[in-house]
């Protein structure tokens, strides 16, 4: 079952969704020098933890997770000017991902597949920040998304056409 929710990261509670019952991740464009992770103010700013996007994607492909999928990306504006100070090039990013524990490959594959969205849910799905689906029209899709979509709770929502013909890497990914 898929459910949606609208709010506020700071208080999701508010919409019905429990401490530790999802995941969100804070990451950065470089890895943070150490004299700054152990930062008391940039820790109590949740910023001295933010792994390099590189570490974290390497992190979640060791736990199972080849392909993950990025919904929202986006820069945290960092508005104290002695954070500013202290933190000097560092770029920080909260980015909300989305995982599924499928067999999937470690890179986006053509298999001539196209996904075609029934409409269940709403008038347009987004999977992520590069896959949106409005009703009966027909997306090209690689092996991977292919699985997200058949292989998990998404499955009624969706027609796949195609997969027996592999075609090299999916030109289209993000």
């Amino acid at each position: 079952m898929v459910i949606f929710k609208k709010g506020y990261i700071e208080d999701l509670q508010s919409i019905g969704i429990e401490d530790e019952s999802i995941d969100v991740v804070v990451s950065n464009g470089s890895r943070i020098p150490e004299s700054l992770v152990k930062d008391p103010i940039l820790y109590g700013e949740c910023l001295s933890g933010a792994l390099y996007i590189e570490d974290f994607r390497r992190l979640i492909t060791s736990l199972g997770y080849p392909d993950y999928r990025t919904i929202i990306n986006r820069k945290v504006d960092i508005e104290d000017s002695d954070i500013k100070q202290k933190i000097g090039m560092i770029d920080f990013y909260s980015i909300t991902i989305r995982t599924f524990k499928v067999p999937l490959e470690d890179r986006s594959e053509d298999y001539g597949q196209v996904a075609v969205y029934k409409g269940n849910i709403e008038d347009k799905f987004v999977l992520d920040n590069h896959h949106v689906f409005k009703i009966n029209d027909q997306v090209p899709i690689c092996g991977n998304t292919s699985a997200m979509l058949q292989k998990t709770r998404y499955a009624d929502y969706f027609d796949i056409i195609g997969e027996s013909v592999h075609y090299g890497l999916f030109k289209s990914s993000g």
